[in-house]
């Protein structure tokens, strides 16, 4: 299965590269219920789970997420949704889920745009959302996910292990910041 999205996603989008780069950033920023902004910077950067690395190709190639047809094409966004959770098991590329969400159904980005370096063949995507707690939690874990605008439904992308949990009381928010990063190697 993955063979043929990768020759699809070869053929559709880049015939001729050898290697592509695909890493991902996760940060940030706590604005406790008195409004004191913490920023904890660059919190995980380790790995893209399998699961997301299907959709991501799948993506490029027009399919959705569930289809094993490939002859038909779908709309819809890479890392729209966030939810945190207090799980501590390390990041695996078989993750699917959070290990203990706080959040159950993901929040919409409130910032989502792209950029392509075309001089250096660098594409990002970032999605910024802010999630509110309503009762304290050590927060250790967050994940983005996909929504498939044809239903409506999400799928999950990729699950990230905070560098540095962030304990939050009732009424404070953490903004995350997720960079998707593609670039020709």
């Amino acid at each position: 299965m993955r063979h043929k999205l990768l020759r699809a996603f070869r053929k559709l989008i880049m015939p001729e590269a050898e290697l592509l780069i695909v890493g991902s950033k996760l940060y940030a920023k706590k604005i406790t219920r008195d409004g004191e902004e913490i920023d904890y910077g660059l919190q995980s950067q380790k790995l893209i789970t399998n699961r997301g690395m299907i959709t991501l190709l799948k993506a490029l190639g027009g399919f959705h997420i569930n289809d094993n047809n490939f002859l038909r094409g779908y709309a819809w966004s890479i890392a729209y949704g966030h939810t945190s959770g207090t799980g501590t098991n390390p990041e695996n590329f078989a993750d699917t889920a959070l290990q203990s969400p706080i959040q159950t159904t993901p929040i919409q980005a409130s910032t989502y745009d792209y950029f392509f370096d075309t001089t250096n063949q660098i594409y990002r995507l970032r999605s910024v959302a802010v999630l509110s707690y309503s009762a304290p939690a050590t927060v250790s874990e967050h994940a983005v996910w996909c929504l498939y605008v044809n239903t409506n439904t999400w799928h999950f992308f990729d699950r990230s292990v905070l560098a540095t949990p962030i304990v939050v009381l009732t009424g404070d928010t953490i903004t995350f910041t997720y960079i998707l990063e593609l670039s020709r190697a």
